[in-house]
Parts: structure tokens; sequence; C-alpha cells
């Protein structure tokens, strides 16, 4: 039997079962790590940091891992929509490890990707307009009109 907390947390985590449907949260440590697989699903959340797109990549394996493959950081964001995979594209991300900025005062995590079907650029595009409108959104009004569009009840993520 399911309590109110089982479902408190699948609400939160955007799951209609178990949050285990969104597959493990794939963390490369060190570069030359590597997530190879098909994608099976494209998706806009919430969460505790903000709103995110997550890939779920079922790995080329043997043992065929679905992994949560977290749109976090802009290399990697522009990387995907660069190549603008979809549903049912192979997908490489290769982690190139943590490089210095070009001022050289902070890290980020570089990363390259290859896709096989690289023909879903409207439905990527579709997904910046949707993310940057979310953005809009959540900014606080600055006092000049026409910053913050309305209509927050009509949003829908593209995928």
């Amino acid at each position: 039997m399911t309590n109110i907390d089982d479902l408190r947390k699948n609400a939160k985590d955007g799951a209609s079962g178990d949050s285990s449907e969104r597959g493990t949260s794939w963390k490369p440590k060190e570069a030359g790590d590597e997530l190879a697989g098909v994608i099976e699903k494209i998706a806009f959340v919430h969460t505790d940091y903000g709103d995110k797109y997550v890939l779920n990549v079922r790995d080329n394996d043997d043992e065929g891992v679905l992994w949560a493959l977290w749109v976090d950081g802009a290399v990697l964001k522009n990387r995907l929509l660069e190549t603008a995979p979809g549903v049912g594209s192979l997908i490489v991300v290769y982690f190139e490890g943590k490089k210095d900025n070009k001022a050289g005062t902070f890290k980020y995590n570089s990363f390259q990707v290859a896709v096989s079907k690289p023909d879903c650029h409207d439905e990527w595009l579709a997904a910046r307009e949707a993310f940057n409108k979310r953005s809009l959104l959540k900014a606080p009004d600055v006092g000049s009109e026409g910053i913050t569009p309305e209509g927050d009840d009509d949003f829908e993520a593209p995928f």
C-alpha cells in the first residue's frame, strides 16, 4: 500500500511510479568517462536546483543500464543544442574533465557529444525557447514592462 510520503516523493521526483523510471544519474568522475547508448526519453523537470532537462539513455553495453543524463552546465547544454539528438538517437557523451575558463578564475566541466541522428533541431529550439520562457517567468520583476511573460498556466515542455 502506498502512503502519503511515497506519493509526495513521487510528485517531487516527477514520477508516476517510483523514481527509478528516470534512471540512475550519470556522474562522470574523471576525464575520459563516457556515456554511450540510445536516448529513450527527453524530459523537462523541476528540481530543488532549478528547472533541468534530463535525457534517459539506455547504455549500449550488455547490461543495458538506464542512465539519467542531467543537462546541467552551459557546456553540456550547448553541445546538446548543437547536436540536437532526438528519442531513438545513438549518443556518446565524452567527459573531457575540468578545464579553466579563459580568465583562469574558475573551472568548468567540459564535454563533447556525438549523435547518430542530429535531426531534431526544431525540438531543441523549442526546448531552448521553453527554457528561456520558464527562466523569465521565475525572474524577479525589475519594474520594466514586458520583461516577464504572462500565461505560465499554459506552459508545456516541448517533449
